[in-house]
């Protein structure tokens, strides 16, 4: 078994658990009153098929304001103080031998009170960054030579 995969696997793998159990504080599932908006958000493939259980991370300025994951529906309802904020979506698919990972575009809403906002992710391949480093880059980073040979 290639080590490199084994550990980006692992990395992937508590990544994906410690985004699931974040918890945030002021996003409240599509609850709309008079100081509160609404989006829904809906994640697709490239096929337009819907992607149940993506993670959606929702963006407040540099901070991470919720992240929450799509239903069976690929949909997420999400209530929203008034303000700025990005949307995207990510997921992963494991296969024989490695990790598929897809993530969308970000999208930017405006929240106003009382409104109700649609925003369709659509996710799509991400190319993968270890076989993009050239060896004479993986030596200065001090990645082991015999090491670095199952890289590319």
């Amino acid at each position: 078994m290639n080590p490199i995969k084994t550990i980006r696997n692992v990395l992937l793998a508590l990544s994906l658990m410690s985004a699931l159990s974040y918890r945030t504080l002021h996003a409240e599932q599509g609850v709309l009153n008079s100081e509160t908006g609404v989006i829904q958000v809906f994640v697709e493939d490239e096929t337009s098929a819907s992607v149940p259980s993506a993670l959606v991370y929702i963006y407040e300025g540099d901070r991470i304001a919720a992240i929450l994951e799509s239903d069976s529906l690929g949909s997420v309802s999400v209530s929203l103080q008034e303000g700025n904020y990005r949307f995207s979506s990510a997921v992963t698919q494991p296969f024989a031998g490695g990790i598929d990972r897809l993530a969308s575009s970000e999208a930017y809403v405006r929240v106003s009170p009382q409104d109700r906002t649609s925003v369709v992710l659509v996710l799509r391949p991400v190319d993968d960054p270890i076989p993009a480093l050239s060896a004479s880059t993986l030596d200065k980073i001090g990645v082991d030579p015999d090491l670095a040979k199952y890289l590319n």
